[in-house]
């Protein structure tokens, strides 16, 4: 896009993990491998500090002039502190959902990095001795999905898998606003294992105008997140992943309304997760 940024595709060809943050450096990985991942820029955080705080919000106008003001955006961190073996840092940095237009942009690029100074933020790194902390920002096309979640590969059998999902987006379930429905299944032929519903009340979805809205499902109309065939293709989808990444990992997935499985993040398995069955 220009020099200030970095297009997801580019990350891995130019920074390591190290100096880039594992979340987006294992995006642009996947990508390189040909999975499907919403593709984005990345804002590095030595082009926001080089900059004025009065002077900031003129400045990200500028360099974000080539985005596609048509499409919804989620902002995110990718710290050099989070998405790693030692520390996940879930729910410790926030991500801004279905951004439109680039003023809001802006401002979901500023509100993120101002969390560099907020006391969970603060507490975090103190417990990590992280002294250095670099925080990048990720803008991301948004995915629209028609359910989504997280899943853990390699529990509780090394061979297997433990999804949990939702309709609509899956930030109720990292937040443990919702209760999704589960499944555990094998990995290699996707031979469903054990099968939970869950009791999502509500639907949290993205509107093409940005922004999120909400949506109460009546509980006789409410279908099952997950059937044999939509776990046959989640398993596909992560056994993919465990070819370039391995097992252990976690990885949070959306499916779009064309009904193509989208890799949101992938991240090591630590003892830190987003995954409410654990």
């Amino acid at each position: 896009m220009n020099n200030l940024t970095i297009q997801l595709a580019d990350v891995i060809q130019e920074f390591s993990k190290e100096q880039i943050g594992g979340k987006v450096w294992r995006l642009s990985a996947a990508l390189a491998k040909g999975m499907s991942v919403p593709n984005g820029i990345v804002i590095p955080h030595w082009v926001i500090e080089n900059v004025a705080i009065t002077d900031r919000r003129i400045f990200l106008k500028d360099i974000l002039e080539m985005l596609n003001e048509i499409n919804c955006y989620a902002v995110r961190s990718s710290s050099t502190f989070e998405d790693n073996p030692i520390a996940s840092g879930a729910g410790i940095f926030k991500s801004i959902l279905a951004v439109k237009g680039k003023d809001q942009i802006v401002e979901a690029v500023l509100e993120c990095w101002n969390e560099l100074c907020s006391p969970l933020v603060l507490r975090y790194t103190e417990r990590l001795g992280a002294s250095n902390l670099m925080l990048h920002i990720f803008i991301q096309e948004m995915v629209m999905p028609k359910r989504s979640g997280v899943a853990i590969i390699g529990r509780p059998e090394p061979n297997q898998c433990m999804i949990e999902g939702v309709w609509g987006l899956g930030a109720g379930v990292v937040s443990g606003e919702v209760s999704p429905d589960f499944v555990s299944a094998q990995l290699k032929d996707a031979n469903i294992i054990t099968l939970r519903r869950g009791n999502q009340q509500t639907v949290m979805s993205a509107s093409s105008e940005g922004g999120i809205y909400y949506k109460s499902i009546v509980k006789e109309n409410e279908a099952p997140v997950f059937d044999q065939k939509f776990v046959n293709e989640l398993s596909h989808f992560l056994r993919e992943l465990v070819s370039f990444f391995g097992s252990e990992q976690e990885v949070e997935w959306a499916e779009d309304g064309q009904g193509k499985i989208r890799l949101l993040q992938i991240r090591p398995l630590t003892s830190k997760t987003a995954f409410k069955s654990c």
